[in-house]
């Protein structure tokens, strides 16, 4: 059973038993504001002001909830305020479902008004900014498919269309789809090398 699940339902951090919150993300463990809540109508464990990591995806949100906690795989949902850290890259959404297997999470899908997405290409000093109506994540291919109405501007360049998909090792981009259409903008910058002299002034 997935440590960071045990932590929540169990009360095993000091921060639940004895209702004062640590600051610190401690790896495998679930942290809640306050204790967890016994959901019995809807069969759910409720973690309010939850923060869970695997060591490589943190999550942070308003509540987390799940119920499944007798196997490896186990499903959290997120909702409210929902950030998330992926290496160098941050995701903000209004919810989220995340699929862990064996502590880790390995597929989340992420819903809201947009979904938005901002990384760092250290080489090339660039910065990664879009958003989606939906985006996924998946660990194993280390890739976030966006889809919808979806923008993603990488340094001067501005993609527009419907499926696209970042990959987040090699920081590149590609289209899953070209059915919606898809468009991309590049914005030529001045070069001082290029630019014509400006007339004296009188």
């Amino acid at each position: 059973m997935p440590v960071a699940v045990l932590a929540v339902l169990h009360g095993l951090t000091p921060a639940l038993a004895q209702q004062t919150p640590e600051p610190d993300i401690v790896e495998g463990e679930a942290k809640c504001d306050t204790d967890f809540e016994l959901d019995f109508r809807n069969d759910l464990y409720v973690c309010p002001g939850v923060r869970i990591s695997d060591g490589s995806v943190t999550v942070r949100a308003d509540r987390g909830m799940t119920n499944n906690i007798d196997s490896d795989t186990t499903e959290w949902r997120f909702v409210g305020n929902v950030r998330i850290a992926l290496d160098s890259a941050e995701l903000l959404a209004d919810s989220a479902r995340f699929q862990l297997e064996a502590g880790e999470f390995v597929f989340g899908e992420l819903t809201g008004t947009p979904v938005t997405i901002s990384d760092y290409i250290d080489e090339r000093e660039l910065e990664v900014r879009g958003s989606a109506d939906t985006l996924s994540y998946d660990r194993r291919e280390r890739t976030l498919r966006m889809l919808g109405q979806v923008t993603l501007g990488v340094g001067s360049d501005q993609l527009t269309g419907c499926d696209w998909i970042y990959n987040l090792d090699r920081q590149t981009v590609s289209n899953g789809t070209s059915d919606c259409g898809l468009s991309i903008r590049a914005t030529q910058r001045e070069n001082a090398d290029t630019r014509e002299p400006r007339p004296d002034s009188p």
